[in-house]
């Protein structure tokens, strides 16, 4: 049985990788925070949050996201491995 306490590290690290995964797609898209906030529908600071690891992303909030960059699971997938280490 795995403790609880190793799976909210794994959470914790997962956000954390997802979210810079997401902040290198947005900047490599040359957009602020607040640009993206605009075409995502969300506001900068919830971005900021998740981008940082802060808080878990929802899917429907992932795929909103790379809609927002024009950009799909494919491109995510390829940049996500590059903050896993």
């Amino acid at each position: 049985m795995t403790d609880p306490a190793d799976d909210a590290d794994d959470t914790a690290r997962d956000q954390a990788i997802l979210g810079a995964a997401i902040r290198a797609l947005r900047e490599r898209a040359g957009l602020t925070q607040e640009q993206f906030g605009e075409r995502a529908g969300m506001d900068a600071t919830y971005l900021s949050q998740l981008e940082n690891g802060h808080r878990g992303i929802r899917w429907a909030t992932v795929m909103r996201m790379l809609r927002a960059l024009n950009l799909d699971l494919t491109d995510l997938a390829e940049e996500y491995p590059r903050h896993a280490d």
